[in-house]
């Protein structure tokens, strides 16, 4: 059985390549810019003059929350994108912004600091895609059980508790507040782009289809509307259904891959984790043929 049409395959090849445009592989993370409503937020280039201004005018700031101003900048300001056509949303920042800004600018302060002899060796090998050379520290495989167990605002709540439980008995130390301090942040940050993008399904679900009621008075099917459930339903807790589960997961990659700047190595082991959620989906009634189509 095919479990997705050609309109909406080609829409989701669409969303973060240029099918128009022959694929480089070493810039192969494009924002595009035709396809997101400006109405959502700033432009890409727009966005990284900010955070390079911003950062400037905190240069002494600890590099924690430096990093953190970064990135909720991006996550409160990149347009977004949902269509009838996907199950799933779209970020236009996807090019690791961050990264490309003050990470790039920190890891040449430190080859210059520490390998002077050999930083424009690096320089060179890295313009011609020769080779990528650099202190490796951002790589990471998520505890999906745990992200999927607590949700984004769980994880937000527990470091808070943390917080306050150091701050109350041993002490805590400049650099552990810093960090709890960015938990904090960030994640209320995603949570304010999941409600963004919940408001916008909701929006377009209502924009196309003004006169979509049935007969009996509720809403036929639609990815929109589905979309903008669930996301509502994750950005209060953990996920509940399949659905929402590849939705966390999907949306903590987006962020912690393309716009915090951490690699993330792993969507988890799929089988073992998504298996609970879709035999409880089974057991109240969803068909097996409608949880394949996501």
């Amino acid at each position: 059985m095919k479990y997705i049409n050609d309109g909406d395959l080609e829409f989701i090849m669409g969303k973060y390549h240029d099918p128009g445009k022959p694929f480089d592989p070493l810039h192969r993370f494009v924002c595009r810019e035709d396809i997101f409503d400006k109405s959502t937020g700033l432009s890409p280039a727009i966005i990284k003059e900010r955070i390079l201004e911003n950062d400037a005018a905190n240069a002494g700031r600890s590099r924690i929350l430096r990093k953190t101003d970064a990135s909720v900048f991006v996550l409160d300001n990149t347009r977004i994108l949902v269509s009838e056509h996907d199950y799933f949303p779209a970020v236009q920042c996807i090019d690791r912004t961050v990264g490309k800004t003050l990470v790039k600018m920190w890891q040449k302060e430190t080859e210059s600091l520490f390998f002077p002899e050999t930083a424009e060796e690096i320089a060179l090998l890295d313009r011609t895609g020769a080779a990528s050379v650099y202190p490796d520290y951002d790589h990471s495989v998520p505890v999906w059980a745990r992200i999927l167990g607590l949700g984004f605002e769980g994880i937000r709540a527990e470091a808070e508790g943390l917080r306050r439980r150091l701050s109350g008995t041993a002490g805590i130390t400049e650099k552990q507040d810093a960090f709890f301090e960015a938990v904090d942040r960030e994640y209320s940050a995603v949570l304010r782009l999941i409600r963004r993008l919940s408001a916008l399904a909701e929006s377009e679900e209502k924009r196309n289809a003004p006169s979509s009621e049935k007969t009996d008075g509720t809403t036929p099917d639609s990815k929109l509307h589905e979309l903008g459930k669930e996301l509502l339903t994750v950005s209060a807790g953990p996920p509940k259904t399949f659905y929402g589960a590849l939705l966390v997961i999907y949306i903590y990659f987006v962020v912690c891959e393309h716009i915090d700047g951490l690699q993330t190595r792993s969507l988890s082991g799929l089988d073992r984790t998504l298996l609970p959620f879709y035999r409880r989906d089974l057991a109240r009634g969803v068909p097996e043929e409608k949880l394949r189509t996501y």
